[in-house]
């Protein structure tokens, strides 16, 4: 059933909050917002603005639906483990049984250098919704160059953290965290774990900031910093606006090395046994045609996203666009093997 996003009925409570208003809800219909990853944080808050009636949502994420992300990542059900579904194109249905009205850009690649520019074009808003330190150095360098406000969030064990950055009027966020940290230094919620109720209170202030300056304009944007503890219960908000700092290499300097760089490469996920091998020269693969090839040499499972092989104690996953995940090694070497020998695909 098609909806009007400024329904009087549908959004009836949200108008009636006096902030957001008549006005406001048509401004919600009208914006754009990008959100990079559709996991425990881009699934929560992709439903929120979805509901909110926000007019069009872009999403993008490299990963598939786990049994593992069931119990924090809103959007997925047992059957989109079952499929193998990639998360981007799961809450993209989702969304659409959500509010029909609403326009759903599912993108199922790597946030990386070479793609970032493209995926934000256009858009109103950058949302991170990611659990890797190296995108979300990524997204502040796009925000800053292509002036977008960026709202960063991040959810760790029981604890969270939430920062808006506006371009030019705020702190960003290599102003308040100068060097990424080394890899490996910082716990993943792989190895300490996260729970669902932080998830959600991150994603719920990451969306209500987003609406705030939908509504009311990028420069009502705190310049504050939010931590939260769900567990105990703690909240602590701290006042950042004296944190720009004139020589920070990205809003100071205006140098933007990762969205510069070489682009991505291949490389173990943080925290993970698992490779991440970029797409090699030529044509994408034929799913349909390499999952009746690999009949006889393991578990195979595909669908028209992506060809899953488990051939223990490793797992192959080939995307369409020639992407693969190789899970059981954090060796790219060993993973380009294992990818040759399986799969046939020459480096």
């Amino acid at each position: 059933m098609a909806s009007d996003l400024c329904d009087p009925d549908r959004y009836s409570r949200q108008v009636r909050f006096r902030p957001v208003g008549p006005e406001g809800q048509a401004r919600l219909a009208r914006a754009a917002v990008l959100v990079v990853g559709c996991g425990a944080l881009g699934s929560s808050v992709l439903e929120t603005l979805a509901r909110a009636g926000v007019g069009r949502l872009r999403f993008v994420d490299r990963d598939y639906v786990e049994l593992s992300n069931l119990p924090r990542q809103a959007l997925y059900t047992e059957a989109d483990v079952a499929q193998c579904r990639p998360k981007a194109i799961a809450a993209r249905d989702a969304l659409r049984a959500i509010n029909s009205a609403v326009v759903g850009e599912a993108v199922v690649a790597d946030f990386n250098a070479a793609t970032a520019p493209a995926l934000a074009a256009g858009m109103d808003l950058i949302l991170d919704g990611t659990d890797n330190f190296g995108v979300r150095f990524l997204m502040n360098e796009l925000a800053i160059r292509s002036d977008t406000p960026y709202i960063y969030g991040a959810a760790l064990s029981g604890v969270g953290t939430i920062m808006p950055v506006v371009p030019g009027r705020t702190p960003c966020l290599r102003c308040i965290m100068p060097e990424p940290p080394e890899p490996g230094s910082v716990p993943t919620c792989d190895q300490v774990g996260v729970i669902a109720p932080v998830v959600r209170m991150v994603a719920a202030q990451e969306a209500a900031l987003a609406m705030r300056a939908i509504v009311a304009g990028r420069e009502e944007l705190p310049a504050r910093l939010i931590q939260l503890d769900a567990w105990t219960p703690e909240f602590t908000v701290i006042d950042v606006a004296a944190g720009r700092r004139p020589d920070c290499p990205v809003c100071g300097c205006r140098r933007f090395a990762l969205l510069d760089g070489a682009g991505a490469e291949d490389a173990a996920l943080d925290g993970k046994a698992i490779v991440q091998l970029q797409p090699p020269p030529g044509p994408p693969p034929d799913l349909e045609r390499l999952a009746a090839r690999l009949a006889g040499a393991g578990a195979v499972t595909h669908n028209p996203h992506l060809l899953r092989l488990t051939v223990p104690p490793h797992e192959l996953v080939l995307f369409h666009d020639g992407r693969c995940f190789v899970r059981g090694t954090a060796d790219p070497a060993e993973a380009r093997r294992l990818r040759d020998r399986y799969l046939g695909i020459p480096e």
